[in-house]
């Protein structure tokens, strides 16, 4: 029962470790795309 409750966090800690990077690569995607956007209006602007 150990055994299986240590492999059990391992796969929950890789899991969300993985989410995490995953959210934080939309995330900056996302700011990316907005910077990309406002670069582009402020050329129109001009």
């Amino acid at each position: 029962m150990k055994y299986f409750l240590k492999i059990f966090f391992i796969y929950l800690f890789l899991i969300v470790g993985l989410l995490h990077i995953l959210m934080d690569a939309n995330i900056s995607d996302l700011i990316g795309n907005d910077v990309e956007s406002d670069v582009e209006f402020v050329y129109e602007e001009f």
